[in-house]
């Protein structure tokens, strides 16, 4: 993670904790407000929004932890599509619909070019399901066919795909569908992570250390749960989250002589077999 990035998160973090203080509890707001405290609750829900919405996207996160990485590509981690038509309940097809744009930009980082296509049409039909129609339209599909070998142009249609469903999600209150969209890339892309260092720490320690800065991403993500701990969909999954925000915290690191965050083999085998839990407990939703 850079620098800038690093800084945005503690600033965000830093930002949402103050909001928080100086608040009513999430309980007493949603008791019907009078007409001077409406603004107000109005503003804090705002900023709780945005604090998700600063979390990585589905692509990015498979960007920031696998890119120009010494590893190799893996089909045997991605989402089992022969599982999809298995997803029917909205919490099932945000979060898989997250999971699988990971894995479609994790094809992508190594020109898997059949892959990717494949993924694409996984992803168009769970978003049909969650009523984003066209999430990749017809031209998207066109012009990833005439470019497919582009890897940049690639990841630039997945990005203003993306980025028009979130869109849609805001613009319609589905707030909980754009988080759980935003948890399911994030969860595949550690899961992805984890699984490629395959349990040695020591031979990859720059993707270790990207591992470990995600502890910032998932600050922000355990705030927000908190936040929204009324809405159903969120509460059906934060408890998973929570623990392994626990997991994190509980890590004892270390910096090496290259500026890399270290994780001993015992905290990080902790650490990716919670992860491995939850993700493979959101493949298997209905």
């Amino acid at each position: 993670m850079k620098l800038s990035k690093y800084l945005v998160y503690v600033l965000l973090v830093f930002s949402f904790y103050a909001c928080k203080n100086n608040s009513t509890p999430t309980k007493a707001a949603k008791k019907i407000p009078d007409s001077t405290s409406t603004s107000a609750l109005d503003e804090r829900f705002y900023e709780a929004k945005q604090v998700v919405y600063s979390l990585p996207s589905p692509q990015e996160i498979s960007l920031t932890l696998l890119e120009n990485k010494e590893v190799s590509f893996n089909p045997s981690l991605m989402n089992t599509l022969s599982k999809v038509d298995n997803h029917t309940s909205d919490l099932s097809l945000a979060l898989n619909l997250g999971m699988i744009i990971a894995d479609i930009t994790y094809a992508n980082i190594f020109g898997e070019n059949d892959y990717v296509m494949n993924y694409v049409v996984a992803a168009q039909n769970i978003a049909d399901k969650l009523g984003l129609l066209n999430y990749f339209s017809s031209n998207d599909i066109q012009k990833m066919k005439k470019n497919i070998t582009n890897r940049d142009e690639i990841m630039d249609i997945i990005t203003k795909a993306y980025m028009r469903a979130d869109a849609k999600l805001q613009e319609d209150d589905r707030d909980d569908i754009g988080a759980l969209v935003l948890i399911g890339g994030w969860i595949e892309g550690m899961y992805l992570a984890v699984n490629t260092i395959n349990g040695d720490v020591s031979k990859y320690p720059k993707l270790v250390s990207s591992i470990a800065e995600q502890q910032l991403s998932l600050a922000l993500l355990v705030d927000f749960l908190h936040y929204y701990s009324g809405d159903k969909l969120l509460s059906e999954i934060s408890s998973d989250i929570f623990q392994l925000d626990k997991i994190f915290q509980s890590i004892h690191t270390d910096i090496d002589k290259d500026g890399n965050i270290i994780i001993n083999q015992k905290d990080f085998d902790r650490l990716a077999r919670k992860i491995d839990k939850i993700r493979n407990s959101y493949v298997n939703l209905s």
